[in-house]
């Protein structure tokens, strides 16, 4: 009894606590977006498909612009052709005849290109690596290029909003830029008086220094790599957790008027909207000094990287999971996950939301069902030689095993509740219902 009471008054400080009110406002809040992240997903297909078709149509009428172009030449030098075609003699010279048809026929203006030629960044990765590679053995400030970082600005958001509904606008710009200091050579007098035990110092320190700036040049080159796949998702994550903060207001101060509707208190709701703006103008400021990543450390830079690359690819996480349940486990009970992938999950952009409760539910089953068949309830169930292997209990996967399969069941299923949580939370759960319009 004393026992019971402490675990009532337990719950009610719990259920009585401002932290239960923020986990009730969280959960309407992820309630309430559960396909909000669908529909941003959409409405960015749709603004890219409209930005490829009109890069296709300026090809088109650039293509069509060349042939008129050409066809005007060819008129002009059919022209003056029949006009010269009695001054022409057998005796003409060899050029005379390759210049009738050289290149000048395809002469046109010059058109400035609205977005440039942009160079491999693997290439000029590797130009950076054999620049570095190539510099100068016998340079001396060896001090002032280890103090000297390479200095790189990637990924820096800017965030504007319009007005306190309106969704925020993200501007990603993803630039690169890598400035190698290298020591400057020195005179030849000054290293030939220099020992020969400060001149393998130098050395050592010049090898150190290039294998340094090596691995920030690879570093740098990952973290682009990462942002730029992952860039829908960052933008979708920020353009929700604007949405997600201003429901939590409206929430709280809902919440605020329901428990002091009994008070003689008169509220103001010009204040009460006044500090709604407040709050949202500061969580605005915390939004933009967290996503300025350019004032962040390399490390947490390839570290947030990794993490929005993962919550890009986080369903072939779950995947492989379940493929290297059946390979650990081989048994009947593990071979519909599988089997599930190529014949539902696959066969759409992306699984609905049954499918994964499906999963979910099934590994849950298995799992329960594995751990009831671990104890010796008859003698079929004990451990069998290796002449009794092909029994049904060992085909369907009840048999007794060891800590590997039960493992491999636990890390599936940790799996699974990673991507939900991450589906919940960038609103993909559900599907959205409407496919928004590419106006």
């Amino acid at each position: 009894d004393g026992v019971c009471m402490i675990f009532l008054l337990l719950q009610k400080r719990i259920f009585g606590s401002y932290y239960w009110e923020h986990i009730i406002s969280e959960l309407r809040s992820q309630a309430k977006l559960a396909s909000q992240g669908a529909a941003l997903f959409n409405e960015m297909l749709c603004k890219r498909i409209e930005q490829d078709h009109q890069r296709d149509e300026q090809t088109l009428s650039k293509i069509t612009r060349s042939l008129e172009r050409i066809q005007e030449q060819q008129s002009k030098l059919n022209q003056l052709n029949n006009k010269d075609a009695l001054i022409l003699t057998e005796s003409s010279e060899h050029f005379e005849v390759i210049r009738s048809g050289d290149h000048y026929m395809f002469e046109y203006e010059l058109e400035q290109q609205d977005e440039e030629e942009k160079q491999d960044e693997a290439i000029a990765v590797q130009e950076k690596i054999l620049e570095v590679l190539a510099a100068n053995d016998e340079d001396e400030n060896v001090d002032d290029t280890t103090a000297q970082q390479p200095r790189t600005s990637s990924d820096t958001q800017e965030l504007t909003t319009t007005s306190p509904t309106s969704l925020p606008v993200i501007t990603t710009t993803t630039t690169t830029t890598t400035d190698i200091i290298l020591p400057t050579s020195t005179s030849a007098e000054a290293t030939s008086v220099e020992p020969k035990e400060e001149k393998s110092k130098k050395k050592i320190k010049i090898i150190l220094t290039k294998i340094y700036l090596i691995i920030w040049i690879i570093v740098d080159y990952f973290i682009d790599l990462f942002y730029r796949n992952s860039r829908d998702y960052y933008e979708v994550s920020i353009k929700l957790t604007q949405m997600k903060s201003d429901d939590k207001i409206f929430q709280h101060e809902l919440m605020r008027l329901e428990t002091n509707i009994d008070q003689a208190s008169i509220i103001n709701i010009d204040q009460m909207a006044g500090g709604d703006q407040s709050n949202q103008n500061a969580y605005q400021q915390s939004v933009s000094q967290s996503i300025n990543s350019s004032k962040r450390s390399r490390l947490y830079r390839l570290y947030d990287s990794i993490f929005y690359f993962s919550m890009y690819r986080s369903e072939f996480l779950c995947y492989s999971t379940m493929i290297l349940n059946l390979i650990t486990s081989g048994a009947l009970l593990s071979m519909p996950l599988p089997l599930s992938i190529f014949l539902w999950a696959t066969l759409s952009s992306r699984p609905s939301e049954k499918y994964w409760n499906t999963v979910l539910l099934y590994t849950e089953v298995i799992i329960v069902v594995k751990y009831v068949f671990q104890f010796k309830y008859y003698l079929s169930n004990a451990e069998a030689p290796d002449a009794y292997r092909l029994t049904a209990i060992n085909i369907i996967g009840v048999d007794r095993k060891g800590t590997a399969s039960s493992i491999a069941d636990l890390y599936l299923l940790l799996s699974l509740f990673f991507h939900r949580s991450i589906l919940k939370e960038l609103g993909l759960w559900k599907s959205a219902q409407t496919t928004p319009n590419s106006t």
